[in-house]
C-alpha cells in the first residue's frame, strides 16, 4: 500500500498545481486497475462534510464511494477516467448513507518504476444541482402555465407577472421579445429593444465561447441543461444568472430561441461567502429579500429580519418561541403536511418535498401565500432544515385574476347573442408587406387584374375560434368542423357576394382602416341562403401585425325578408291607391297637397301633377259656395278629428259642373298631423234628385229604373208607402215583407237609428243596415221630410245608395296611407302597423266584399 507521504511519489512537482487548484476539494489517489483501491486521501473541509476521515477511506475501493449509475454508465465512466478525459457529474456516498453530487475530474501520473496512479478530484456541486432542480421546477411550472394558455396575450400577461427575465430571439440571436422584468433588470428601454439588440451583447466575453456551444445545440433542436453565465447590464455592471433555453418551433421548424434568465447573483455571492465564513452568510441573509430560517428539533434556530417581517412578528419575539410554536403561523390545511416534511428532514428521509407553496397567518390575522424552498443541512453537526420563503401573495392573486378574467371572457364569448369569430390575419399582413416591397401600391387594380390573388389572400386568413352563435347561424355540426371548413374556403359557403365582400374588406385593411362593416349574402353549411351583417375589427395592439382580428356577425335574414315583403306590400298599396274609384288627397294642415291619386283626374279633369304642391283653397275648381261648405266642414274636422261628409259643386276642367262628396280625417305621420280626404263623385245622385223634384211622374219612372234606392214612409200610418226595385235589390226584401217596425228596428243598425229619427230637417244620411241574408251594408242618401199645414211630418222620403264597396276602399286606403307614411327604419314597428291594418280590415264589411267579389 502506498502511504500518504509525498516523497513516495515521483514527479510530484508536475501534479502540485493540480492540488493547488483544488485545495478545497477532496483529492484521492487510486490504483489504475479495475479495483480502483484508494491509496491516498487529502484532508479537507469537504471530507469532513462527508463524515469521513482520511484513514477510514484508505484501502477501500473508489467504486464503493462513488455512484456511477448502471453498469453501462459505470464502464463508460471507468474508461473515461482511465483515458483522462474531461469531467463528469456523479454522486458520492455520505457516511450517513445519503448521496451528494460532485464534479469528478481525474488525471494519471507516474509512480515508482514507471508505474501509473490515478489522482481524482471530487468537488462539491450539490448547491448547483439544487439550483438546477429549482430551475427545472421553474421550467416545469412555466410549461404547465403555458399549456393552459391558448393565446399569445395570456402568455404575455403571465410573462409580465413573473420576476424572472423571459426573452425570445430570431435565428440571428436578435431579441424579438422581452418581458418587463428584463427591462428592469438590465436597465434597457423598449426603444432600445426596438432598435435592435443581440443576445450576445449581454454575455461577458469570457463566457461567449461556452454560450455559443450551447446555442448551436439549441438551433440543432437538442435540449440543453441550465447554465450559469456572467451577464452585463446596460450600465456595465455584471451579475451571475442561470439561463434555461429552448428552441422556438413553428410548423416543426426552428425559428429562434426562447429562454428564462434567473438572477442568481446573490446566490453565487452567498455560496462564496458561506464558504469563507458563517458571519458572511448571516450578513447576506439579513440583506436578502427572501425570508431565511433554520429549523432544528422543531425549533427556529435562526431567522433573518425578512422572515420575521413575512410572519408579521418582531424578530425578538420569534426567537423566544418554543419548539413547534412556529406552527401557529401555518394555515390549518397546511400544518399536517409541513410537520410531516419537517419530521422526514430531521430523520434524513429522502421522501421530502423541496419546493412548495403554502398559506400562512400573519400576527395581524391576514392570510398570505409564501413560496418555500426547503433543504436539509447540517447545522452545528446535526440535521436541520434550511428554509427560504418569498411572499408570493400578489403573484397568486394576479394569477387568480387572470384565471377569473379568462373564465369570464370565455363565458361572455361563448354565450354572446352575437356571432363572434377570432381570426389571425398575420400571414395576410406579411404577404401585403411583401407585395408592397416589390412595388405594388394600387391593390384595387392588382386584384382586378389578378382575381386569383383575392382567393390567395383569403386562404391566408385563419379562423382561430368561434362561439356557439356562429355555429347556430351557419348550422355547423361542431366548432372543429366549422374552423376546418372555413379555413379551407369550402364551396358550401363561398358565394359571389362573399368573394366580392372579402375583396372590399382586404382593400379597406390594406388602406389603413382598422374596421370594416358590410351586409352580405352567404350560405349555411346546409346550403340555405342567409343575409348577414358583418363587422371586422383589428384588436388594439395588433394593428401592425393583424395577428388578432375579431369578426362580429348578426343574422339579418328575417329583416331582409321583411323588407322584401314590405316592398311587395307597398306595391300593393300603390295599386289599390291608384285603382280606387274615389279620389284620395293628402294635405298638411295649411292645405298644401302632398299626394293624390289618378282617380281625382276622372272626377275633376285635372291630373295629379296639377294638384300636388298647390294649396286646395286656391284651386280654381269650386262652384258657388262650394269652398265655404268645405271650409266649414274642415272646422268640424279640426275639432272632432273626423269629417263625416260634405257635398258641394265643383267646376271640372272645361267648366262642367259636378257634385262631389268629401269625407276627411286627421292622421299623424312621424309626429306631424295631416288631412286625408276621400272625394266621391255624386253628380249622378244629384242629377237624379233634381229630376225627381221637377216631375213626379218622371220621378216615379225614374225611381223604378233608378240606380239609387228610394223608400217613402207614412209617419202617421206607420207603414211603408213606397219601396223602389233598387232598394229591394239592396236590402233583399220586397215591400210586402216590411213594416215600419221591421224597417226601423231590424233592418237599420241600432247605432245608426238615431241619425234617421233625431231631426225633422232635410239632411244627408250615412248609415248601416242588415240585408235579408244578415249581411252588413253601408247606405248613404238624403232624408226629405214632408209636412202638413201644421208643420207636422206626415211622411219621410229617403234616397239611398249602396256605398259598401266605397267604404271598404275608404277604410283600406286610409289605413294603408297611415301605415305607408308612418313607415320607419324600425322593421318591427312597420310589421305591427301592417298587422293592425289587417286586423282593422278583417271585419264584416271586408268579408262581405270578398264574398261579393268571389260571386261576381
Amino acid at each position: 500500500m502506498i502511504s500518504d507521504k509525498k516523497n513516495k511519489y515521483t514527479n510530484f512537482e508536475n501534479i502540485f498545481p493540480f492540488f493547488m487548484e483544488t485545495v478545497e476539494d477532496l483529492i484521492v489517489i487510486t490504483s489504475t486497475d479495475n479495483s480502483f483501491k484508494i491509496e491516498y486521501v487529502h484532508e479537507c473541509k469537504f471530507l469532513e462534510q462527508l463524515g469521513y476521515t482520511d484513514g477510514f477511506l484508505i484501502g477501500k475501493s473508489l467504486l464503493n464511494l462513488v455512484d456511477f449509475g448502471d453498469n453501462t454508465q459505470q464502464n463508460d465512466l471507468l474508461r473515461m477516467i482511465q483515458q483522462n478525459k474531461d469531467t463528469h457529474d456523479v454522486k458520492v456516498l455520505h457516511k450517513n448513507g445519503k448521496f451528494t453530487w460532485v464534479d469528478l475530474k481525474s488525471t494519471l501520473f507516474n509512480y515508482e518504476k514507471n508505474q501509473q496512479k490515478l489522482i481524482i478530484r471530487l468537488r462539491d456541486i450539490s448547491k448547483i444541482k439544487e439550483l438546477e432542480i429549482k430551475l427545472e421546477e421553474t421550467e416545469n411550472y412555466i410549461k404547465k402555465i403555458s399549456k393552459l394558455e391558448d393565446s399569445e396575450k395570456k402568455y404575455r400577461d403571465i410573462a409580465e407577472l413573473l420576476p424572472d427575465v423571459i426573452f425570445e430571439t430570431d435565428l440571428n440571436l436578435n431579441l424579438t421579445y422581452v418581458n418587463s422584468a428584463a427591462l428592469k433588470i438590465f436597465g434597457y428601454t423598449e426603444e432600445d429593444i426596438s432598435l435592435g439588440l443581440n443576445i450576445t451583447q449581454f454575455v461577458d466575453p469570457e463566457y461567449l465561447e461556452e454560450a455559443s456551444k450551447y446555442i448551436k445545440l439549441l438551433l440543432k433542436g437538442k435540449d440543453t441543461l441550465p447554465h450559469k453565465y456572467l451577464l452585463v447590464k446596460k450600465d456595465g455592471r455584471e451579475f451571475y444568472a442561470m439561463i434555461h433555453s429552448k428552441p422556438i418551433l413553428k410548423n416543426e421548424q426552428i425559428i429562434g430561441i426562447r429562454g428564462t434568465i434567473t438572477d442568481i447573483n446573490n446566490l453565487v455571492i452567498a455560496e462564496k461567502e458561506l464558504k469563507e465564513s458563517e458571519e458572511k452568510f448571516r450578513t447576506i441573509a439579513e440583506q436578502s429579500l427572501m425570508g431565511i430560517c433554520i429549523i432544528q428539533d422543531f425549533e427556529i434556530k435562526y431567522l433573518n429580519h425578512q422572515m420575521a417581517e413575512i410572519y408579521g412578528y418582531p424578530i425578538d419575539e420569534v426567537r423566544q418561541w418554543k419548539p413547534k410554536e412556529f406552527m401557529k403561523v401555518i394555515y390549518p390545511d397546511s400544518k399536517e403536511m409541513m410537520l410531516n416534511q419537517l419530521t422526514k428532514k430531521q430523520q434524513g428521509s429522502e421522501d421530502i418535498i423541496i419546493h412548495y407553496i403554502a398559506k400562512i397567518i400573519k400576527k395581524s390575522g391576514n392570510i398570505r401565500y409564501v413560496e418555500n424552498y426547503s433543504k436539509p443541512i447540517s447545522y452545528q453537526g446535526r440535521p436541520a432544515d434550511l428554509l427560504t420563503q418569498i411572499d408570493v401573495t400578489a403573484k397568486m392573486n394576479a394569477e387568480q385574476k387572470i384565471r377569473s378574467s379568462e373564465e369570464k371572457y370565455r363565458n361572455l364569448f361563448e354565450n354572446s347573442p352575437i356571432a363572434l369569430m377570432i381570426q389571425d390575419f398575420s400571414e395576410m399582413k406579411r404577404y401585403v408587406d411583401h407585395l408592397k416591397a416589390t412595388g405594388i401600391n394600387d391593390f384595387k387594380k392588382y386584384f382586378d387584374d389578378k382575381p386569383d390573388e383575392v382567393l390567395k389572400f383569403m386562404t391566408k386568413a385563419k379562423v382561430i375560434d368561434v362561439n356557439r352563435k356562429t355555429l347556430e347561424i351557419y348550422k355547423a355540426n361542431s366548432k372543429e368542423d366549422f374552423i376546418l371548413r372555413m379555413n379551407q374556403l369550402g364551396d358550401s359557403i363561398m358565394t359571389e357576394e362573399v368573394f366580392l365582400d372579402n375583396k372590399m374588406e382586404m382593400l379597406s385593411l390594406i388602406n389603413g382602416e382598422i374596421m370594416y362593416e358590410s351586409e352580405i349574402v352567404s350560405k349555411t353549411f346546409t346550403g340555405d341562403t342567409i343575409y348577414l351583417y358583418a363587422k371586422t375589427s383589428i384588436v388594439p395592439k395588433s394593428e401592425s401585425t393583424w395577428s388578432k382580428v375579431i369578426v362580429s356577425i348578426v343574422d339579418i335574414t328575417d329583416r331582409k325578408l321583411t323588407e322584401q315583403r314590405l316592398k311587395e306590400s307597398e306595391a300593393k298599396y300603390h295599386k289599390l291607391f291608384e285603382t280606387s274609384p274615389d279620389g284620395v288627397v293628402l294635405t298638411d294642415l295649411k292645405g298644401n297637397i302632398i299626394e293624390c291619386n289618378s282617380a281625382l283626374e276622372s272626377i275633376t279633369g285635372y291630373s295629379p301633377r296639377e294638384f300636388i304642391g298647390k294649396n286646395f283653397i286656391k284651386l280654381d275648381i269650386y262652384h258657388e259656395n262650394g269652398l265655404e261648405k268645405l271650409l266649414d266642414g274642415y272646422k268640424d274636422l279640426l275639432e272632432d278629428n273626423r269629417l263625416e261628409s260634405v257635398e258641394f259643386p265643383i267646376k271640372r276642367k272645361g267648366n262642367q259642373i259636378n257634385w262631389v262628396q268629401v269625407r276627411s280625417t286627421l292622421i299623424n305621420v312621424k309626429g306631424q298631423t295631416y288631412i286625408l280626404a276621400v272625394i266621391h263623385d255624386v253628380t249622378t245622385q244629384k242629377q237624379a234628385e233634381e229630376a225627381i223634384k221637377r216631375s213626379e211622374k218622371k220621378y216615379r219612372d225614374l225611381l223604378e229604373s233608378s240606380s239609387v234606392g228610394v223608400v217613402e214612409i207614412d209617419v202617421i200610418k206607420k207603414e211603408i208607402i213606397y219601396l223602389n226595385p233598387k232598394l229591394e235589390e239592396i236590402i233583399g226584401y220586397v215591400k210586402e215583407e216590411l213594416t215600419e217596425d221591421h224597417f226601423l228596428n231590424k233592418l237599420i243598425h241600432p247605432k245608426d237609428l238615431r241619425k234617421l229619427l233625431d231631426s225633422n230637417e232635410e239632411a244627408e244620411l250615412e248609415f248601416r243596415i242588415f240585408d235579408k241574408s244578415g249581411k252588413l251594408k253601408w247606405l248613404t242618401g238624403k232624408r226629405i221630410p214632408r209636412f202638413n199645414e201644421n208643420g207636422q211630418i206626415i211622411n219621410i222620403r229617403v234616397w239611398l245608395e249602396d256605398i259598401t264597396e266605397k267604404k271598404i276602399y275608404e277604410n283600406l286606403i286610409y289605413e294603408l296611407n297611415v301605415n305607408f307614411l308612418n313607415f320607419t327604419a324600425d322593421i318591427r314597428y312597420n310589421i305591427q302597423l301592417l298587422l293592425k291594418t289587417c286586423l282593422n280590415l278583417l271585419n264584416g264589411d271586408f268579408i262581405l266584399y270578398i264574398n261579393k267579389t268571389e260571386l261576381e
